[in-house]
């Protein structure tokens, strides 16, 4: 017998309206599982966490969450499935995998349609993340994301459309694999390993700031002020941004606060040796910037803040990125 936890933290997932009156959370993770066929060879326990809309989550309780599951982990099931809202859904799942350090599959799942939608895909969707949490095959990647029946890796994958079913992409990469009659059927595997990075007790702010046309970079300017301990700046194309914002980026960086060069485009890496004009990609990474790779600006955040909450040094800081950004 397979030993499964399903976890529930709220969303779409476990939301119901009245007539008339818009969805909110309020099925915990039982009411949720009471929809979902349950293969004869698998033991499910359900575990209510939190009935949030996701934009209420915070990095401090997404590491509260990683606890818990780890406590699972040490009490002998051999997968977790977690339900979350689907609006922060790749961000959760990316903040696990950063410090999930068990072999044990983490599934992360939601749903875009209410549950007490006549055309409800929550179900369906918990239903192919406990059969990958259950499969072999699945073990030591990290954390997934199972959904519409694909499962794609926490560090790529991008809520990509706000009202279908098939929400989520991995844009420039696809799917590593599929759910298809209740069997896992892997086509590819991460390029990188999990992180498995320390769980800091606390995040220090990161900002997050894409460039613009037209902006002088004042903002950038501001942020030791504000109390920032980091910023990742998101420029045009292959990491491009103009030359005030470059002189203010590279200012930050001489002054040691991690200042980390992200795309804006929604797939594709930042270049590292292609552009050289005041504000390119060679003015920027030479000037002390980061390169993110792949990473593009939100996961790059999520990345600096663990990083920063374990007191990581600058050097690391870059390795660390270069490791995981292949």
């Amino acid at each position: 017998m397979t030993r499964i936890a399903y976890c529930s933290l709220g969303g779409t997932i476990s939301s119901t309206s009245a007539t008339g009156e818009g969805a909110v959370p309020s099925l915990g993770a039982a009411g949720q599982l009471a929809a979902v066929p349950i293969a004869e060879d698998v033991s499910i326990e359900a575990h209510s966490l939190d009935l949030l809309p996701s934009v209420e989550l915070t990095l401090d309780r997404v590491a509260d969450v990683a606890r818990f599951c780890a406590s699972l982990v040490r009490d002998g099931v051999d997968g977790i499935v977690l339900s979350t809202g689907t609006d922060a859904l790749e961000d959760v799942a990316w903040a696990l995998h950063l410090t999930w350090d068990a072999e044990v599959p983490l599934i992360v799942t939601g749903a875009m349609r209410a549950a007490s939608a006549p055309s409800a895909d929550g179900p369906g969707n918990v239903a192919d993340a406990i059969a990958a949490a259950a499969s072999a095959s699945v073990r030591g990647l990290g954390v997934l994301v199972c959904f519409a029946g694909e499962l794609h890796g926490a560090a790529h994958v991008a809520k990509a459309h706000s009202a279908s079913v098939a929400a989520f992409t991995s844009p420039g990469f696809g799917p590593l694999g599929l759910v298809s009659e209740g069997s896992v059927r892997l086509a590819a595997r991460p390029a990188a390993p999990p992180p498995r990075l320390g769980l800091p007790t606390a995040h220090p702010p990161v900002a997050l700031l894409p460039f613009s046309l037209g902006d002088d970079g004042r903002i950038l300017r501001a942020l030791p002020d504000l109390g920032f301990a980091g910023v990742v700046v998101q420029g045009f194309g292959a990491g491009h941004v103009s030359t005030a914002w470059a002189q203010a980026a590279k200012d930050l960086a001489a002054a040691q606060l991690p200042v980390v060069l992200a795309s804006r485009a929604s797939a594709g890496p930042v270049f590292r040796r292609t552009y050289g004009f005041p504000g390119s990609e060679q003015d920027l990474l030479g000037g002390g910037l980061i390169d993110s790779g792949f990473l593009g600006g939100h996961r790059s955040r999520l990345l600096l803040a663990v990083l920063l909450g374990n007191r990581t040094p600058l050097p690391v800081i870059r390795e660390v990125f270069a490791a995981v950004g292949i």
